[in-house]
């Protein structure tokens, strides 16, 4: 996802049920790692995503293909 944020392009948004709910680009991730076992492994992980809806239009989309 850090990729995909760091390259801009507007991707669509699935649910978990399959409906599009339509193009959107990340605009950012962080995560955050809580409650470390012994080795270091984390048992707990959160990941936050900043997303904008795309409104460019199909026609604006030609510059990235």
């Amino acid at each position: 996802m850090r990729t995909q944020a760091s390259l801009g392009l507007p991707l669509p948004l699935v649910s978990g049920i399959g409906k599009v709910l339509g193009l959107w680009v990340v605009e950012g991730v962080t995560e955050g790692q809580e409650v470390f076992a012994s080795q270091g492994i984390p048992h707990r992980q959160e990941f936050t995503m900043r997303m904008a809806r795309y409104d460019g239009g199909v026609r604006s989309l030609l510059r990235f293909f």
